[in-house]
């Protein structure tokens, strides 16, 4: 079955990623099942301090520096929550990776349909005839200041272009929840922003924005109750994630079909 080929790049980019959470968080969790039924007193499995070395700036060489008081031990009783800090950064990095790809998927289609160009080669070229064009669209069609925020101007340059993108974007995500498909992507370009740009620490003002967009996922999808300095840390819940990712792998599939009028995602090589 023939495939389309920017569909095909990001299925490669992306499947390994919800794989190996689900395989990996199965294993480690039977690891860990396994040493805290060992019926024994508490162990150290790992321990750790952060070293640097101390450079002369003359000659060159330098002495190994030990940063105090922040060593780090690993014990049996300790081993399930440091699994949960593992998975934290593991599962928020692959949202990161998984949302550039959707970046890419989105920027190739519109180089493709719109522009007539071959994605084959992506690179910044590309990227730049892709914001040029936009760019025109907002002034020709007095969309006010060209905002690439969070990816909003690509949102609204294939809302423009195509009537089915546009009501594809008002569909609730669920049934059971509020939020349509743009809600849903703004809150993925916030995440993104704070996992890339924040240490995955949210400031109030980032809050206040996801309160604007997509609440109701987020709640279903991370908590906020750990805190580091009074910023909140991004915390998703790791039972549930893997629902968040598909919904993003549906999000841009489907951007996709509707952009070129296709019936069903057949072109794309799903049967």
């Amino acid at each position: 079955m023939k495939k389309y080929e920017p569909i095909e790049k990001y299925v490669n980019s992306v499947y390994n990623v919800s794989t190996d959470i689900w395989i990996w968080q199965s294993i480690i969790g039977r690891i860990v099942n396994e040493y805290e039924n060992e019926g024994l007193n508490e162990r150290d499995l790992f321990a750790s301090i952060f070293t640097i070395y101390d450079i002369d700036k003359k000659s060159g060489n330098g002495l190994l520096k030990v940063f105090q008081n922040n060593d780090i031990r690993i014990t049996t009783k300790s081993l399930r929550e440091q699994k949960k800090l593992f998975f934290r950064w593991i599962i928020n990095s692959s949202i990161l990776k998984i949302y550039n790809s959707v970046e890419i998927l989105l920027q190739s289609v519109i180089l493709e349909e719109f522009l007539g160009q071959d994605s084959k080669n992506f690179g910044k070229k590309e990227i730049k005839l892709i914001n040029k064009e936009i760019r025109d669209c907002f002034q020709k069609e007095n969309w006010g200041n060209f905002n690439t925020r969070n990816n909003r101007h690509l949102i609204q340059y294939l809302k423009f272009k195509s009537p089915e993108v546009e009501e594809f974007m008002k569909n609730e995500v669920r049934v059971d929840l509020k939020s349509n498909w743009e809600e849903f992507f703004e809150l993925t370009s916030i995440l993104r922003n704070v996992i890339a740009h924040n240490g995955m620490l949210i400031e109030k003002d980032t809050l206040n924005n996801i309160g604007n967009s997509a609440i109701d996922i987020f709640e279903q999808y991370f908590s906020t109750e750990l805190k580091v300095d009074e910023l909140t840390i991004l915390n998703p819940n790791q039972s549930q994630i893997l629902n968040f990712l598909n919904m993003i792998n549906e999000f841009a599939a489907n951007m996709v079909k509707f952009t070129k009028g296709e019936g069903n995602l057949q072109f794309a090589g799903f049967k």
